[in-house]
């Protein structure tokens, strides 16, 4: 998976400094993503995490990796876009812990294209509140269109009837954009 992000990153030719995972599933995600951008692209990054509960012996820091320094951009890195409330959390920790940073964009694997409360698109929403870009690896409209009755390793995933099952969550939940 690493890979792929990396491979989206130089794609993009999205410009950074760090690459920061949220706990705590963004943290193998941007270690594999560096690890990716090195060995795949010769592109060497370092990655920061935060840690949900602060130790108290040791390094007491809240994050660990590179710690950004001022003028630096940070690339957040994560799974999924629902809400965007989890990326926003991440955006403000990281602005409030390391002055004078800025953000070049939001990676994420898979876009589930899906509203927000308000009923707008959380993706695009979530862009223009923050002025930070997002990039997808996939998106569900995607997925639903390339294994849509394709056989993978003997099993067919998306059929008529989770087709059906998928649109019509999209159609309740989902954004009208691709």
């Amino acid at each position: 998976l690493g890979y792929y992000y990396a491979a989206l990153i130089k794609e993009e030719v999205i410009d950074f400094d760090v690459i920061f995972g949220p706990a705590y599933k963004g943290i193998p995600l941007a270690v594999a993503t560096s690890l990716a951008l090195a060995k795949d692209f010769g592109m060497d990054k370092g990655y920061l995490f935060d840690r949900k509960e602060i130790k108290d012996y040791g390094d007491k820091s809240a994050f660990v990796g590179y710690e950004p320094e001022s003028g630096q951009k940070v690339l957040l890195i994560d799974d999924v876009m629902t809400t965007g409330k989890t990326k926003e959390d991440a955006v403000n920790m990281v602005k409030e812990s390391f002055k004078n940073v800025s953000f070049s964009g939001l990676v994420i694997a898979f876009n589930r294209q899906e509203q927000n409360k308000d009923g707008n698109d959380a993706l695009l929403e979530f862009e223009k509140s923050y002025g930070i870009p997002v990039k997808a690896i996939v998106t569900v409209r995607e997925v639903i269109d390339v294994l849509y009755n394709q056989e993978v390793d003997g099993q067919v995933y998306i059929d008529d009837r989770v087709k059906d099952k998928m649109e019509g969550y999209l159609s309740k939940y989902g954004v009208t954009n691709d």
